[in-house]
């Protein structure tokens, strides 16, 4: 039996998105007719915000959506190695299922690089501050990042003062450099496991000084680098309708008003 105080009864469930000051809401309605010492007394119309989520829950559903997770590593001294511990993608009990896991290694360079020629000729001398930064899982590289940073100067004969400074030296300080990798790993072409729990998944991350120089067959350089690393790991999936959803569907679908003559 039917109370009297469902005669004011509305529910409102809000689906996505704002007007103004308030959000959009999907309504179903159902004739409930109210019961009084077992008479019918009038009809009334309920809103039954459940069976728009419904709606809304089975549109969503096959859709591709995404998460995504983001680590940073610190500008350090090279050379270094680092595990990133990445949350894992939890699959709810089997109602989502991963499809894509998209990994963007971006890795930055920056420091100071010093040069002399000792030549007795002229030479054009470069330098070249660079670090190969290495993002792998159980021993797989998954990216790898290649900042460098270029210079060069017009080096007179040595002056004989190892200070890279003079005609034959220079320092160059505020060098840095980015670069970026990217890896793919799809559902059916690879090993998706080591991704889904409820955990994290142990990423070795790695950064070697890779920095260099040519000129002069006499030449002494000297580098410091430092290097730092951003990791952003995107889960893509779909989403499985509850069967409590479908129930609401079928409710949804029954919900006709029945005029009472």
């Amino acid at each position: 039996m039917f109370h009297k105080d469902l005669e004011n009864l509305c529910v409102r469930w809000p689906v996505v998105g704002r007007s103004g000051q308030g959000a959009f809401y999907i309504r179903a309605g159902i004739q409930a007719r109210l019961l009084v010492g077992g008479t019918a007394v009038k009809k009334t119309t309920m809103m039954i915000g459940a069976a728009a989520l419904a709606f809304a829950g089975a549109a969503q559903a096959g859709m591709l959506l995404e998460e995504m997770h983001m680590n940073q590593i610190d500008l350090n001294n090279t050379d270094w190695m680092e595990t990133v511990n990445v949350t894992q993608f939890d699959d709810q009990g089997g109602n989502r299922i991963l499809t894509q896991v998209m990994i963007t290694l971006d890795g930055h360079v920056e420091g100071q690089a010093d040069a002399e020629s000792m030549d007795a000729a002229p030479a054009t001398v470069t330098v070249n501050l660079g670090a190969t930064i290495t993002l792998s899982l159980m021993g797989d590289d998954l990216a790898v990042a290649l900042p460098i940073a270029m210079d060069s100067f017009e080096a007179d004969i040595f002056d004989g003062n190892l200070d890279f400074d003079g005609p034959s030296g220079m320092s160059f300080p505020g060098l840095m450099s980015d670069d970026s990798d990217m890896a793919t790993l799809t559902s059916g072409m690879d090993d998706l496991m080591p991704w889904i729990g409820g955990g994290t998944v142990a990423l070795d991350a790695t950064a070697m000084g890779a920095s260099s120089g040519t000129g002069s067959g006499n030449l002494f350089l000297m580098f410091e680098t430092l290097a730092s690393a951003k990791i952003t790991v995107i889960y893509k999936y779909t989403e499985i309708p509850t069967p409590g959803a479908f129930a609401l569907l079928g409710m949804a679908g029954a919900c006709a008003t029945r005029r009472r003559r």
